[in-house]
């Protein structure tokens, strides 16, 4: 083999690696963003509802359902890795 062709190689294999994480690392903000927009609505459905309702345990049932969902992400996001 040839130093050029060897170096070629070597560039696109460095190339490669590159690519590789940058588009690993935007499918994990696009899951850490969707798990964020996702428990962010759960919050909002919770302030809607929790007037009409015995406030205090609305809000609180509904905030722990958007932790264990965000925390359920974060662990498939860890797991991923």
């Amino acid at each position: 083999m040839t130093k050029s062709r060897e170096q070629l190689e070597q560039w696109m294999s460095e190339t490669n690696s590159l690519l590789h994480k940058r588009l690993r690392n935007r499918a994990i903000k696009r899951r850490t963003l969707r798990a964020l927009t996702l428990t962010s609505f759960i919050l909002i459905v919770a302030t809607e509802i929790a007037p009409n309702a015995d406030g205090q345990v609305v809000f609180g049932a509904f905030l722990g359902i958007a932790l264990y969902h965000f925390s359920i992400e974060l662990e498939n996001l860890k797991d991923s890795e």
